[in-house]
């Protein structure tokens, strides 16, 4: 037995009473297919702990290097008397470091922008 409504049918009706106005009332049942409970845990665990690809690096870097200006006006824009960090650096050591740690600190952060890669205590 062929069951055909129109659009609007469907939508005044709806397909549950379609289907058992034509005698077809377990029909949706049958239609709908759930997974075993271990097939679904198992997608949900790749989904959410599995090895996810790692990011698709460019073939070419596209941003411009870090400048040793723009380092020192980020620094210039530390908030004083605030918090160390885990090294027990404070804002104020930075105003004050000399060019030769400022040019490290820069080579440090070009080679992070370029490899994409952030050293381990990051």
């Amino acid at each position: 037995m062929e069951i055909k409504a129109t659009t609007a049918e469907v939508g005044a009706i709806g397909f549950m009473e379609i289907f058992a106005e034509h005698g077809h009332h377990n029909l949706w049942r049958r239609l709908v297919q759930h997974p075993r409970p271990d097939e679904f845990a198992a997608s949900l665990a790749e989904l959410f702990f599995g090895n996810p690809a790692p990011p698709a690096r460019p073939g070419a870097l596209t941003e411009p290097f870090f400048t040793l200006g723009e380092l020192r006006v980020a620094i210039s824009k530390l908030k004083h008397n605030k918090g160390n960090d885990d090294a027990g650096l404070v804002p104020e050591l930075w105003n004050c470091a000399p060019d030769c740690l400022l040019s490290d600190l820069l080579l440090l952060y070009n080679d992070v922008l370029y490899s994409g890669d952030l050293p381990p205590p990051w």
